[in-house]
């Protein structure tokens, strides 16, 4: 809560309101909105109208959703999560949502929203954690926002690799995270067909005895020439002095091509060509790989559950609106994974006095931080002006641990009806 500052640094009037505050996050992570809210709780419409105006903004959101994702890093348990080790894994992906009211950011997409519109949730997600996300028009490409969305991200959890499906893919994100020291590692659905694409340095008779072969060859001359001109390209996308998805957008695309750009593409296609060698040769990389895109994937599934509480569409008027309601969502996500998490590094902690490191690894490596079936998220809200205090250590020690089936059964919280909780495994 000490995220959520007054829109007025000096002579504000009123106070910070915790328990309204925790109200609009609520209402508008799950798409009720303040106004069906006060229908759904014990608080008026006024009292949250006044927080929410005053406190929740993009800023605000965004830090406390670092806050949170920080507090999730620093759990014990957190580096068991690592698929590869001393480097960790992220992803990157877009969700489809629509939106009930038409914005300027809202566009069709027959695809995905029939005959109405909307937006994409546009996330990086790392080690189960959603780091940073930001929202997009339907229309536009999501590999323009890749290195807009690593470099942004203000949290102290830094991926080395970033992974990402055919969306992911433009003609210089290859270079570009290169640049910054990541790497960029996509996941490629035909590796035979992408084979094809491979750049050498040498002609096509020097590699006739290779069993894959380059089909084109790297345009060294037209790099040389243009290396000052591409130097400043490169840093002023760096330095964050020019919209890093416009030029992004600009440098991918296939018209008004000019030398600058065409030798930024050579320069891309050896990064790209040394990656794709890796990735046919090893198969643990491919399998690295979608480990970290379904883990992507298992955090759009809780996204989902969250915005199904009052239906799947947005109801922001503008693009700050729809920012907020997507960081508010994504705040009430952080907070499931890391009380999941939390609850997680307690067992492990309580299981280091009997068992070995290495079989608590085995016990708890089917166990996602991601699960919701334990959480009520629909309902009337009773958030009442004395909020009792959840003892983690009192539920971990509920749980019955079953080790010879390497399993963890399901927690029952004091004076908690069974139907609303089931296991953490999923």
């Amino acid at each position: 809560m000490r995220a959520f500052k007054h829109i007025k640094p000096h002579h504000a009037k009123g106070e910070r309101d915790i328990i309204a505050i925790i109200a609009c996050l609520i209402a508008n992570g799950t798409n009720l909105g303040i106004y069906k809210m006060a229908d759904n709780c014990d608080l008026n419409y006024d009292r949250m109208q006044g927080q929410l105006r005053n406190y929740i903004r993009p800023e605000t959101l965004r830090e406390a959703n670092d806050i949170v994702s920080n507090a999730i890093a620093d759990l014990p348990i957190f580096k068991y999560w690592d698929i590869h080790e001393e480097r960790l894994h992220a992803s990157v992906d877009g969700q489809k949502f629509g939106t009930r009211l038409h914005t300027f950011m809202a566009r069709y997409s027959s695809k995905y929203f029939g005959i109405g519109k909307g937006i994409v949730a546009y996330t990086l997600s790392a080690n189960h954690i959603p780091v940073n996300a930001r929202v997009i028009s339907a229309n536009q490409h999501e590999s323009h926002f890749l290195f807009d969305i690593l470099q942004n991200n203000t949290s102290e959890v830094d991926p080395d690799w970033i992974s990402g499906d055919g969306h992911s893919i433009n003609q210089i994100n290859f270079l570009l995270l290169d640049m910054i020291g990541k790497q960029f590692a996509p996941h490629f659905k035909r590796v035979q067909l992408k084979s094809q694409t491979l750049y050498g340095f040498k002609g096509a008779n020097d590699y006739k005895d290779y069993l894959i072969k380059p089909t084109n060859k790297i345009d060294k001359k037209l790099i040389k020439s243009n290396w000052d001109d591409m130097l400043r390209v490169l840093v002023s996308i760096l330095l964050g002095e020019v919209s890093q998805h416009i030029i992004v957008s600009k440098l991918s695309s296939y018209k008004h091509k000019n030398k600058i750009k065409l030798a930024l593409w050579e320069l891309d296609k050896i990064i790209m060509s040394k990656y794709l060698l890796r990735y046919i040769d090893d198969p643990i990389i491919r399998q690295n790989v979608r480990r970290a895109l379904n883990r992507g994937e298992a955090y759009h599934q809780l996204r989902r559950a969250i915005a199904n509480v009052n239906g799947q569409k947005f109801r922001g008027a503008s693009p700050k609106e729809l920012e907020i309601w997507n960081d508010s969502a994504r705040l009430l996500a952080n907070c499931i994974i890391y009380y999941n998490a939390k609850m997680l590094s307690g067992l492990f902690t309580q299981l280091q006095a009997t068992m070995s490191e290495t079989e608590i690894a085995e016990l708890l490596a089917h166990i996602s931080p991601i699960a919701w079936l334990h959480v009520n998220l629909a309902g009337h809200y009773e958030f009442g002006e004395k909020r009792p205090e959840v003892d983690i250590n009192r539920l971990v020690t509920r749980l019955n641990i079953d080790t010879s089936k390497q399993e963890v059964a399901s927690f029952m919280p004091p004076n908690t009806p069974d139907s609303q909780f089931s296991s953490l495994s999923g």
